[in-house]
């Protein structure tokens, strides 16, 4: 009797334990390393820096935090917010994404002068970087005074819908993080490139100087994201514009 009341409460706790894990809900994590040469510019030193960025995706729904600043994307609420952390403000905006509309009123003079050009071209080469068995293409971006000459390294290898996210999130992920808005010819250079990008280099030339900058994913995978990750932190004000950033900021 004992023996098969031990065994039914068994079966009830493995039913209530593979019942409560329908219920945990697991979001995508994704860690990424970067690194940028120190550089002068217009008498100003910046030194070199190491940075982490994070990334979470859910349902619908995404996170890009580096340095202070972090991107949020909701396509059920068809929002992005962009959030500065030093000052606890954000602002916010309807998808699709034009960055124009968040500019300050004296920047928007000079964005006919920084009108983004991009150039995408898959290369033969192949290369294993970590766990991913990558391809490689060259990218060539002119925006304005400045260039910027990109090599990135792209897998097929993950453990999620790499397609669904470079239409769904990644265009606006682009815009979100370079503070710029891009047209359809250039967000379809994009298009090209074919899986997830786990590693870049990058070279801009601006002003007889050169900036070198690399990255790296070293972390994918599923988890629960913390309370809240997908929401404006409390206490933080809604503005209007950009907070326009400094180089090496």
């Amino acid at each position: 009797m004992r023996k098969s009341t031990r065994f039914a409460s068994s079966i009830v706790f493995l039913f209530l334990l593979l019942f409560s894990l329908n219920f945990l809900k697991a979001e995508l994590y994704i860690k990424t390393q970067s690194h940028t040469d120190g550089f002068e510019m217009m008498g100003q030193k910046s030194p070199a820096k190491d940075d982490t960025s994070e990334q979470w995706i859910g349902d619908n729904r995404m996170l890009h935090s580096r340095l202070d600043q972090s991107s949020l994307i909701d396509l059920e609420k068809n929002r992005v917010y962009i959030i500065y952390h030093k000052t606890k403000t954000y602002v916010e905006t309807t998808l699709p994404l034009n960055m124009k509309k968040l500019m300050p009123q004296e920047m928007l003079a000079m964005l006919s002068m920084w009108k983004i050009q991009a150039e995408v071209t898959p290369t033969a080469e192949t290369k294993k970087i970590g766990e991913w068995n990558c391809k490689g293409y060259k990218i060539d971006i002119t925006m304005g005074m400045m260039s910027m000459e990109m090599k990135t390294w792209a897998t097929e290898d993950v453990p999620f819908d790499w397609k669904s996210f470079t239409s769904k999130m990644y265009p606006t992920l682009l815009q979100a993080s370079i503070g710029q808005h891009m047209d359809e010819a250039t967000l379809n250079q994009y298009k090209k490139i074919e899986g997830f990008q786990v590693a870049t280099s990058v070279t801009i030339k601006i002003m007889n100087q050169e900036i070198k900058s690399s990255s790296k994913v070293v972390e994918i995978s599923t988890k629960p994201a913390p309370p809240g990750i997908f929401a404006i932190p409390a206490g933080y004000k809604k503005q209007d514009t950009l907070i326009m950033q400094k180089w090496g900021m």
